[in-house]
């Protein structure tokens, strides 16, 4: 997959909000191993998947603005005119889903503002 460098930054910062979040289940680890993994993979889970919501609803908002209500008029008919995306095409925008809202997520938590 080819992404832009400016993904780069929001790459590393969802790999930094990932990583802190299995930090602090370190001591879960050091009570018990099995739950520790568990738990860890939980919270990694729930974590990309609030993740890939954020920035969906980031991408949801910025396309609105940038769209008019002309743009729109095909929508009713989208299930039967439109072309259904390729299995390559959904993965990438919901990679980049997942890394926006991750690095937006990251970026409000250290500013500590909300999202």
């Amino acid at each position: 997959m080819h992404h832009p460098k400016e993904d780069t930054t929001q790459l590393v910062e969802t790999g930094k909000l990932v990583g802190l979040l299995n930090v602090l289940l370190a001591p879960v680890y050091y009570a018990n191993s099995k739950w520790g993994v568990t738990a860890s993979i939980a919270a990694t889970g729930a974590t990309l998947y609030l993740c890939k919501k954020i920035g969906e609803e980031q991408r949801i908002q910025e396309s609105e603005v940038e769209s008019t209500s002309v743009a729109h008029i095909g929508g009713f008919f989208s299930g039967t005119t439109a072309e259904k995306k390729q299995p390559k095409e959904a993965i990438e925008q919901t990679f980049g889903d997942v890394i926006a809202g991750g690095s937006a997520l990251y970026n409000s938590l250290m500013s500590g503002a909300s999202v």
